[in-house]
């Protein structure tokens, strides 16, 4: 997994699949942040992408001006020009709320996806069943022919 995300950050694909699972995954460079979602492979889900860029639209739109702190404490602490052990960060009361946000988010991406196969399902219910209908009516008439040849 880390070598794909160090590949991933030259240009390759951001995707990775191994032992019936995928991860995805996109990148905020300039917040040093990755947000990655991991599924079951067998579940197809066509959502991932959008779900995805969703996510890190809404989190980097809460949460930037806390995080754009963080990543200028981690570099100045790095340079050496403030001490590690003087920066004090609450991600639990910074980041209150991204649960509630995640699962909303979620929902209307499984919604909407529920909506489409229902959709799928319901037109190839409808043309199956037009077809039925069709070939008995066909059936029928033929029989109708065969019963007034005799």
């Amino acid at each position: 997994m880390r070598d794909a995300l160090i590949d991933s950050r030259s240009g390759s694909e951001q995707k990775y699949e191994k032992d019936g699972y995928a991860i995805k995954w996109s990148f905020v460079n300039d917040l040093e942040l990755i947000f990655v979602v991991a599924y079951q492979r067998i579940l197809q889900l066509t959502y991932v992408d959008d779900l995805i860029a969703a996510l890190k639209a809404l989190f980097v739109k809460l949460y930037e001006p806390f995080l754009r702190t963080f990543v200028a404490s981690l570099h100045a602490a790095a340079a050496g020009t403030v001490s590690v052990e003087t920066v004090v960060w609450d991600f639990t009361s910074a980041l209150s709320g991204w649960d509630k946000y995640f699962d909303q988010v979620l929902k209307k991406f499984e919604d909407r996806a529920a909506q489409v196969r229902y959709t799928v399902f319901m037109r190839c219910r409808t043309y199956l069943t037009t077809r039925m209908v069709h070939r008995s009516a066909v059936h029928v008439r033929a029989k109708l022919r065969r019963h007034r040849q005799c």
